[in-house]
């Protein structure tokens, strides 16, 4: 089952001030003419398409719709971001060649930063909470269905096309489990997974005639797909319950469904997310139960990391994902032994494959692989490697401001502030919009550090200039940089 994407991008993108809010509800905004707003970076478009409609690279999704409308053809949404891996990860690996270039034959493309005032404003209103996110919309912006997170070449197309045809619209599918058929169930449950409306699918499923209900809870997918749903919404009252009888009932509650999903023998990837979610419900349980709910699972997922992901080339989706649950799950249950290992075995995969043949690392060669591996060292708590690593990627991606801020950040966290700031502001010449802010927070730092602070200021005001009345908790938090370091004088 395709599960949405988990807060593991809120937990691995803290220090580089990466966006919190992908996984919470955004802002109701519109667009007017705001800048598009990201970390810049110089990258070649994925493909040339077909028609000269699709060559345009379209500002935002309403100026791709118009070009839809004109063609008769529907729009391919492509909510994804710079310091998103798992985008890299698919245009390097899925969104290129002759398949993705047939595509401009058939639909109008547009990237949208999640970052951007029109990104943040239409995952708000598609309820898109992960990425990477592909929507496929028709001319009038209604959606025709999407798929979330990484998808192999052979299963991302095929769902492309059948979009295309209109044959995995919910609707369609819906009518047809009516019908009774449980592969007609079980993709319908998808399609409500995919956008997080477990509370909805429910209901449509409890409305299927009783015999339909009935042929399909004997099918093991939609079982295993029930069973994760019901985990998942439990984990999203748990987050929200405001009293402790309530937080236990939701967290013993999504133990009972994981246990019956990993019972309902789900693939690799899926067990990984059930793993991830009993943890993240276990939170609060005594270390021995917590112990004595997880070890097994772990164990069984350890024993076959290195078969179905790390032995791979190149590594295949989920890779990254599998060696971070599987590591900081294992130490949360108080194996450091045994979470050290999962992440040594990682971090030699990604090394294996990003060896220049010269004893280093072709960092170039993959910048998904890049930022796994920095991910990997970071959770591990390689802090002399993580930084060294950081310092090869800020030198190999200059004209990404990602890496740049990532770095700056971390020597003005270890006191360095003369040689952080020049790497920020590298990074402010390419920053817009919400990154102008959270750049721009982090020289302030770095300049009242070093006892300028009309210059902080200075900083400050033209960030918050530029932004405009977008982003109100970054203009606060920059706001904070300066009233703070006031407090510290007064």
């Amino acid at each position: 089952m395709d599960m949405p994407y988990t807060d593991w991008y809120d937990k691995l993108h803290q220090e580089s001030f990466m966006p919190t809010t992908l996984l919470s509800p955004f802002a109701v905004s519109s667009w007017f003419a705001a800048a598009v707003i990201t970390c810049a970076v110089a990258v070649a478009p994925h493909g040339a398409f077909a028609q000269d409609v699709k060559d345009t690279q379209y500002d935002t999704i309403d100026a791709a719709l118009k070009a839809a409308k004109a063609a008769h053809e529907p729009v391919l949404v492509d909510f994804s971001a710079i310091w998103c891996h798992s985008c890299w990860w698919m245009k390097t690996n899925v969104m290129n060649g002759a398949q993705w270039d047939a595509l401009g034959k058939h639909l109008v493309y547009v990237e949208s930063d999640a970052d951007s005032a029109d990104g943040e404003a239409w995952m708000k209103k598609l309820k898109v909470t992960g990425l990477p996110t592909y929507v496929m919309l028709d001319a009038d912006g209604k959606e025709i269905g999407r798929i979330v997170g990484e998808a192999k070449r052979d299963e991302f197309y095929p769902k492309i096309d059948r979009l295309i045809g209109g044959a995995d619209t919910l609707e369609k599918l819906k009518s047809q489990a009516a019908k009774g058929s449980p592969t007609d169930v079980a993709q319908a449950l998808d399609v409500y997974a995919a956008r997080e409306d477990y509370n909805d699918a429910f209901a449509w499923y409890a409305s299927l005639p009783a015999a339909s209900r009935q042929q399909a809870t004997q099918n093991a997918k939609v079982a295993l797909d029930l069973e994760a749903m019901h985990m998942k919404q439990d984990k999203h009252d748990l987050s929200s319950a405001k009293t402790t009888a309530a937080k236990a009932a939701f967290a013993r509650s999504c133990v009972e469904h994981g246990q019956q999903a990993l019972a309902s023998k789900p693939d690799y990837d899926d067990r990984i997310d059930i793993i991830d979610t009993l943890s993240d419900c276990s939170a609060d349980f005594p270390q021995a139960q917590r112990k004595a709910l997880l070890a097994a699972p772990i164990a069984a997922a350890v024993a076959q990391l290195d078969a179905q992901k790390l032995s791979i080339r190149p590594l295949p989706p989920g890779s990254r994902d599998s060696v971070l649950i599987l590591g900081v799950t294992s130490k949360a249950i108080g194996d450091e032994a045994g979470s050290k290992t999962i992440f040594d075995r990682g971090i030699a995969a990604y090394r294996s494959q990003m060896d220049d043949g010269k004893g280093g690392l072709d960092l170039k060669k993959d910048r998904s692989a890049s930022d796994d591996l920095y991910a990997l060292y970071r959770f591990s708590d390689h802090k002399e490697q993580k930084l060294a690593l950081l310092k090869e990627l800020a030198t190999a991606y200059s004209d990404d401001c990602n890496y740049s801020l990532i770095y700056g950040k971390a020597l003005l966290t270890d006191g360095k502030a003369a040689e952080a700031l020049p790497y920020l502001e590298r990074a402010a010449g390419m920053a817009s919009g919400r990154y102008v802010l959270r750049v721009a927070n982090a020289r302030a730092q770095a300049l009242i550090a070093l006892q300028r602070r009309p210059e902080a200021e200075r900083v400050v005001a033209e960030a918050l200039e530029k932004a405009g009345s977008w982003f109100p908790k970054d203009k606060e938090d920059l706001r904070n940089v300066l009233n703070a370091e006031a407090k510290k004088v007064s």
